[in-house]
């Protein structure tokens, strides 16, 4: 769980400091989609952010399925990868986004 909230931690921090988007996993500085391993990435949906910090940190996405950690999304957010991204996708900011990893530590912290 300790690795779970630290990559949560992560996502919210690079969602906040780079910036935020949706109908895509990353973007660049103008907005045009692009990989969430790139380094011209500087806007990241929920999903892409949480990729790009789980890489960075050298965390494995664990078995999957269409390639998207299935089970690592289920286990740290409580939902499928397509639900999460349907959610990050019908918010009009990140304010939503936040708040729902928030909870997400907060829920993950209660059983350490």
């Amino acid at each position: 769980m300790k690795e779970s909230i630290k990559v949560l931690r992560e996502t919210k921090r690079l969602l906040v400091e780079s910036g935020w988007c949706k109908d895509k996993l990353a973007a660049n500085k103008d907005g045009v989609s692009c990989s969430y391993l790139s380094d011209d990435a500087k806007l990241f949906c929920v999903a892409g952010a949480f990729r790009r910090v789980r890489f960075n940190l050298g965390i494995a996405m664990g078995s999957c399925f269409f390639g998207y950690g299935y089970d690592v999304f289920l286990k740290v957010f409580g939902m499928s990868v397509q639900d999460l991204i349907q959610f990050n996708d019908c918010q009009l900011n990140k304010d939503n986004v936040v708040k729902l990893i928030d909870s997400r530590i907060e829920e993950l912290s209660k059983d350490i």
